[in-house]
């Protein structure tokens, strides 16, 4: 769910699922969702409010901020569609040499 969507926005559109694939794929990389809550209430608060935890060493910083940009709580702050998501995160991965 995206912060927007945690604050019940009716505007909810691609970028709400952007921000879906980068908490994916951070979780994928992380084994760990970028936020969680001790309950469901909490867990709402965080998504709209807390900044996920560093990747780790081991992600290469390139792919660390594409993903950190598909996560940013304010829609216009990330990639405005998946297509161009999967694009920088595509070019990030030839950079890191991955």
């Amino acid at each position: 769910m995206s912060p927007e969507q945690t604050r019940g926005s009716i505007q909810v559109d691609a970028r709400s699922d952007v921000y879906t694939l980068g908490a994916i794929t951070y979780e994928l990389l992380a084994h760990r969702p970028p936020i969680t809550g001790s309950s469901d209430l909490d867990l709402l608060v965080g998504i709209g409010s807390r900044a996920p935890a560093p990747l780790g060493p081991s992600i290469p910083k390139e792919v660390a901020q594409v993903i950190f940009r598909a996560l940013e709580k304010d829609p216009a702050n990330r990639q405005q569609t998946a297509e161009r998501y999967a694009h920088e995160l595509s070019v990030a991965l030839r950079l890191a040499g991955k």
